[in-house]
């Protein structure tokens, strides 16, 4: 991988990641997954989206003090969560989707709503791995529990 087209995040430190490194590849689409408590949603909005939200208002305003006050505050707005970050300067805007349903149900929220899952099952249905396995786009996960496990029962066949 290209070291030009990774974000690096080094040290970081919230809730539950205890100064730990993570390399993210820019220019592609990238999932954070792991158990239940690992720490992924604290490392995509405590650390990298907070932390990048900090260095553009700190790049914004022109000053070096709004940087340190975004690093020590940890209870303000946007802060650095995170001893380094590399390759920031590659991302120029951030958006945050809050994710919290809408409607009754937990399927309702802001993805479902903009159809953002049918553009992602169309994109991994035209994978090479999903035509060498002769599956069928409709095994690829929606936003029901029972369509999530299919893929994995699909290409074990």
């Amino acid at each position: 991988m290209d070291p030009k087209r990774l974000l690096r995040i080094i040290g970081a430190r919230v809730h539950n990641l205890k100064n730990i490194d993570v390399e993210i590849p820019l220019g592609m689409m990238v999932a954070i997954t792991g158990v239940s408590g690992s720490g992924k949603s604290t490392l995509v909005h405590d650390v990298l989206f907070r932390s990048i939200e900090a260095l553009h208002k700190a790049r914004d305003s022109g000053e070096a003090a709004a940087l340190e006050d975004a690093a020590g505050n940890l209870d303000a707005g946007p802060r650095i969560s995170c001893r380094k970050l590399e390759g920031a300067e590659r991302i120029l805007s951030t958006v945050m989707i809050d994710q919290s349903p809408i409607g009754r149900t937990p399927r309702s929220n802001p993805v479902t709503y903009i159809k953002a899952f049918d553009l992602i099952r169309a994109l991994f249905a035209n994978t090479a791995m999903r035509k060498s396995k002769a599956t069928h786009p409709a095994i690829f996960p929606s936003t029901f529990p029972a369509a999530a496990a299919r893929p994995a029962r699909a290409m074990a066949r």
